[in-house]
């Protein structure tokens, strides 16, 4: 697997396949899993949920939801949702509170 951990943003789970989203707006399927795509890349990326991974690099904004998750935006746009099982160790990676 060739990929530049600076220009990937989010890794998602889709209709059972891993896609990787880059910061150019390139995608790609890989054949790797969320868990072993998660353990090659290190402290750059954070696991917010159980289908995405996200590059910290890449947040924009985060905002706190009623229903205790918590909404992620990236700078190209795209929106995750951090999940109330990964909100913690999420808050915990980013030195939040």
């Amino acid at each position: 697997m060739l990929l530049s951990r600076n220009k990937m943003q989010v890794a998602r789970m889709e209709l059972g396949k891993v896609v990787v989203y880059m910061v150019d707006g390139d995608w790609f399927e890989i054949k790797e899993t969320l868990q072993e795509l998660e353990n090659l890349l290190g402290e750059q990326f954070v696991r917010i949920s159980k289908s995405a991974i996200v590059n910290i690099d890449s947040i924009k904004t985060v905002k706190a939801s009623f229903n205790g998750t918590m909404e992620l935006y990236l700078e190209n746009g795209y929106e995750e949702v951090i999940s109330r099982t990964y909100r913690k160790q999420f808050k915990e990676r980013l030195g939040v509170k």
